[in-house]
């Protein structure tokens, strides 16, 4: 009996091996399938493969000598514009609010345009891909399921390489200097971290409230990504944050001061502790102030609202306390 039952559990085994094999072998077809569709469509061949599962089909080129020519690094920082197709999914992602749109993925709670993205948060066959374009260039990335996110599906992009940031110390700085000569930000608003933000008085109030944690206050906000950067904006501000990327007058919000939450940062709270009720005035933080180096996800599509290290431009006008 135990020799039976040995044999059983034997063959019972190697069913099971052999189902998962099949299984296996039905999904990397399944993958191979839409690889080779997505090769057809694009017009991709062998000669555009510059790695294992990996393809790069040049759709615009840059003819410039290598003296000039501006290629990311490891751990470079880029503008992108992408279109993302998963398997035979169709469009899962888009930058662009046309594409978004067209596609029938178009969110009213998404900021639309072009996207500064470390190349290492990138899938890793678009990441290494854009070790190969030159600033400027447009391409089509596609990727095999090990390079992309698994699940026996492989992955293809659509980019527009706009910038390639390797210095980007140098970029945030160039960026909040010119957004801030740009709309005459001349006076300081000191906090005690020592970090310096910016302030322009537009209107003033008369009665200046005491306010303490757990008040009720009612607010004016709207939000701006501090971008001076042609490629993102032809003229300032930047692209709104809040409300909803939407080129609007302020939104009235009421929130309670020590429990605040986007698109309310520290910055803002400092600021109504400082002005009277009625003061319009406008902010330029950087985002150490701001949402810092983690930015802020939606809290459902987990897609970046404001994305991390964005130094901010607000309007805030104080309209009351709610007692």
């Amino acid at each position: 009996m135990k020799i039976n039952a040995f044999a059983t559990a034997a063959v019972t085994f190697l069913l099971l091996v052999s189902c998962h094999k099949d299984v296996k072998n039905d999904y990397q077809a399944e993958h191979d399938k839409m690889m080779a569709n997505f090769k057809t469509e694009y017009g991709i061949t062998e000669s555009d493969k510059i790695d294992d599962g990996l393809y790069l089909k040049f759709t615009h080129q840059v003819n410039l000598d290598s003296s000039t020519a501006l290629y990311p690094n490891g751990t470079s920082d880029v503008i992108v514009d992408l279109l993302g197709f998963l398997g035979s999914q169709g469009v899962f992602e888009a930058t662009n609010y046309q594409d978004a749109n067209d596609n029938g993925i178009y969110s009213e709670q998404y900021v639309y345009g072009p996207k500064r993205l470390d190349i290492r948060s990138l899938p890793l066959g678009l990441g290494v891909a854009l070790l190969s374009m030159q600033e400027g260039e447009s391409a089509i990335v596609l990727m095999d399921h090990r390079l992309a996110f698994g699940g026996y599906t492989p992955a293809l992009y659509e980019v527009d390489l706009y910038r390639v940031i390797n210095n980007q110390e140098w970029y945030d700085s160039v960026q909040f200097q010119t957004y801030k000569d740009s709309l005459h930000f001349h006076d300081t608003l000191v906090v005690a971290d020592g970090k310096t933000s910016f302030v322009k008085v537009r209107t003033t109030g008369l009665t200046k409230p005491v306010l303490e944690s757990g008040d009720w206050v009612t607010i004016n906000l709207s939000g701006y990504y501090v971008e001076a950067d042609s490629v993102f904006v032809s003229s300032l501000p930047g692209r709104n944050f809040y409300p909803f990327g939407q080129e609007s007058e302020p939104e009235e919000l009421v929130f309670q001061l020590g429990s605040q939450g986007y698109p309310v940062s520290d910055i803002v709270v400092f600021a109504i502790d400082k002005m009277s009720i009625g003061d319009e005035w406008e902010i330029l933080a950087p985002s150490e102030h701001a949402f810092g180096s983690t930015g802020y996800t939606h809290p459902t599509t987990g897609a970046y609202l404001v994305p991390p290290d964005m130094d901010v431009h607000y309007r805030i006008k104080f309209v009351g306390v709610n007692l």
